[in-house]
């Protein structure tokens, strides 16, 4: 699984849009809510519980592009 926030608003020379994602190898589910009012915003709330992947070699994986030419 893949969340991503991405800013649509600045363009980076080189690498698009600053982003910043976080990939999780193996996840399973544990709850899911929703709003359920006809004159609102529906929202969604989803509950999960990220795993060690041996395949992979890690369970959270974070990705940040942006102007700094330094990795960490």
């Amino acid at each position: 699984m893949k969340i991503e926030f991405i800013n649509p608003d600045v363009d980076l020379a080189v690498s698009g849009n600053p982003t910043l994602s976080f990939t999780f190898a193996k996840v399973a589910f544990e709850s899911w809510d929703s709003s359920d009012d006809n004159d609102a915003i529906v929202t969604q709330t989803v509950g999960f519980v990220a795993s060690y992947n041996n395949t992979d070699g890690y369970s959270v994986k974070a990705t940040m592009i942006n102007d700094n030419a330094t990795g960490y």
